[in-house]
């Protein structure tokens, strides 16, 4: 039973170690192969900028929801601006797999002095 169990441990483990590199390279793929888009999120969770002991500093983190997907931003810009709940706009690619992808998040541009928000 013992010699089972490890057994199946150590070939799931290196069927893992085996299998990352070519999952990887699929999902590099998707990404790459999709065009950029602009759109506004709904900003869901924001995990403001940090500093961990012994550690270098550690930027926002903002997960938005866009086209109805969850998904967690690469590069966060005006991170203090984001509310959760918010509109925020969105920089973003979706892959033939249909996974979205948020390349960056910002708040939304200011309206230009003489026009209305609408």
């Amino acid at each position: 039973m013992r010699i089972a169990i490890v057994t199946i441990g150590l070939t799931t483990f290196f069927a893992y170690l085996a299998l990352s590199p070519i999952l990887r390279g699929f999902t590099k793929h998707d990404r790459d192969a999709s065009p950029q888009q602009t759109g506004i999120g709904t900003v869901e969770q924001i995990i403001p900028p940090h500093i961990e002991e012994n550690v270098k500093p550690i930027p926002a983190q903002v997960w938005v929801r866009i086209d109805g997907k969850l998904a967690a931003a690469e590069a966060v810009f005006g991170s203090a601006q984001l509310r959760v709940g918010g509109p925020a706009q969105v920089l973003f690619r979706v892959g033939k797999s249909g996974r979205v992808y948020v390349d960056r998040v910002e708040p939304l541009p200011e309206p230009r002095s003489g026009q209305h928000p609408k």
